[in-house]
């Protein structure tokens, strides 16, 4: 599977440390790109985010979309949109639920610019520790928000994969990730849950499997 694995103990460490972090313009308390940017140079950015309900799926407690601004150092800010499946409240609402596909129509407000997506995680928890994946090799697709309008990402589903461990027991092993562009329907979901007003003019900017290139993507076929 071509994602990797690292695990993360919480406790009070971990909180302090992010209660360390600088901010700064465009950033959150934690030192993160902040999604909620108001002013004249503003575009909205939408992507859809579910899984594929039952089986390995279900092992998983968030998905997380993780994208930077494209001149940015690779350890600089990073913003972040997530979908966390499971029972309301501690799990998301869902936008849309069909038998194949669960997840939420997410909307964020950036400054205009060039960024790139530059990973697609997973966590779930065993106990006290999170175990996180991300993408095996670090990609970086490129996509851009314009001042006044709205750049759709695509509509992205999770599918868990299962491994075992020494005893024969199943444990989490990745995900895979189908993408699509249904822009028409997922528009119109957050249209109708969305207290934001959703720019008109809309740029899709859903990429192919192979623009992405990690073996973790997919087309999704229509239908």
């Amino acid at each position: 599977m071509a994602m990797r694995r690292r695990r993360l103990i919480i406790g009070v460490a971990g909180a302090l440390a992010l209660a360390g972090c600088a901010s700064g313009p465009g950033l959150t308390a934690a030192g993160n790109l902040a999604t909620d940017h108001v002013g004249a140079d503003a575009g909205q950015l939408v992507v859809a985010i579910g899984n594929r309900p039952g089986g390995p799926g279900t092992y998983y407690t968030s998905y997380t979309l993780v994208f930077q601004r494209a001149d940015a150092p690779a350890d600089g800010p990073v913003g972040t949109l997530s979908f966390k499946p499971g029972m309301w409240p501690t799990g998301d609402k869902p936008d849309y639920k069909l038998r194949d596909d669960v997840g939420v129509v997410l909307v964020a407000s950036l400054p205009a610019g060039n960024y790139r997506i530059v990973d697609f995680g997973a966590s779930t928890m065993v106990g006290n520790t999170a175990q996180h994946f991300s993408l095996k090799e670090r990609i970086a697709t490129p996509f851009r928000v314009e001042a006044g309008k709205l750049s759709y990402l695509g509509h992205y589903r999770a599918s868990g994969q299962r491994g075992k461990n020494i005893f024969g027991m199943p444990l989490p092993a990745g995900v895979l990730w189908d993408i699509g562009s249904q822009a028409e329907a997922d528009l119109a979901l957050a249209r109708a849950r969305n207290t934001t007003k959703l720019l008109p003019d809309v740029i899709d900017l859903t990429p192919k499997a192979a623009d992405v290139g990690s073996p973790a993507f997919r087309d999704r076929q229509a239908g």
